[in-house]
């Protein structure tokens, strides 16, 4: 595979309010001469391939709040609109006349978050979290021309602890997805 090759623009603010609170906004650009597309092909084998001109653009929010020295609060959203500007699949065309160009590229989701609330205490070794992950609408992997409906959104969590012991030479951890 060829490597990877674009240019990103991107225009925003980030900004530390206080110590204890911080948020960005970015809306972003990025065009790529060449992306690994990782996912199976129209007959639902597995395959890494180049695609040629790629546009991302999009708007990124994150933000992060110390509740205390111990909780913290942090979360990012990302909405963005991913197309292909070429014929990414030039040898299954004659079958049925389809073309991939300007077409939505299946393994990136039109929007994506998280939340996640931390606790970490230094003093006793133990920290733990809760976290929420959204990932909206989106084409099937291999659905590459767009024609079916897209994907509903996916929603999971994940809950981890950990306890340190020894000053730090062991630890315990603990998590479910």
């Amino acid at each position: 595979l060829d490597p990877e090759v674009g240019t990103l623009e991107e225009v925003g603010i980030r900004h530390w309010f206080t110590r204890n609170i911080y948020a960005s906004l970015v809306y972003y650009e990025l065009d790529m001469d060449n992306e690994i597309l990782y996912g199976l092909d129209e007959l639902g084998n597995s395959v890494n391939q180049n695609v040629k001109d790629v546009s991302h653009t999009g708007v990124e929010f994150e933000a992060l709040v110390r509740i205390t020295p111990s909780w913290t609060l942090k979360g990012n959203w990302t909405r963005q609109n991913v197309i292909v500007r070429s014929n990414y699949l030039p040898f299954l065309t004659p079958i049925n006349g389809l073309s991939t160009e300007d077409k939505w590229l299946p393994q990136n989701p039109a929007e994506m978050g998280n939340l996640a609330l931390e606790y970490n205490n230094r003093d006793w070794g133990f920290s733990g979290m809760v976290k929420y992950y959204y990932i909206g609408s989106r084409f099937f992997s291999n659905d590459a021309y767009n024609i079916r409906e897209s994907m509903v959104p996916a929603k999971w969590g994940d809950f981890s602890i950990s306890q340190s012991f020894f000053d730090n030479a062991a630890s315990v951890y603990f998590g479910i997805r």
